[in-house]
């Protein structure tokens, strides 16, 4: 399971910002995470379901991106899909 990290001292919330991969839906969950200390961890989870059609068979890209509630920082996690060969 994935987890993110908090790398401020204040409590804070931050909210993901998804791109999904061609073809593909992406969830989340939590949408939102709220940190209370500095270094504190919390974890989340993401499903990929495909939904395009099989005869595509190319490499589609996106992204996850954690953004604080201010903009300060944000965390970027690369999402590819790939056929099975």
């Amino acid at each position: 399971m994935p987890s993110c990290t908090s790398p401020t001292y204040s409590s804070h919330s931050v909210k993901v910002l998804v791109t999904a991969p061609k073809g593909s839906t992406v969830t989340v969950s939590p949408e939102i995470l709220n940190f209370e200390y500095i270094y504190e961890k919390q974890s989340y989870t993401v499903t990929i379901k495909y939904k395009g059609k099989k005869k595509n068979r190319k490499v589609s890209f996106g992204e996850l991106v954690w953004v604080e509630e201010n903009g300060k920082y944000k965390v970027r996690s690369p999402i590819v899909v790939s056929p099975i060969v």
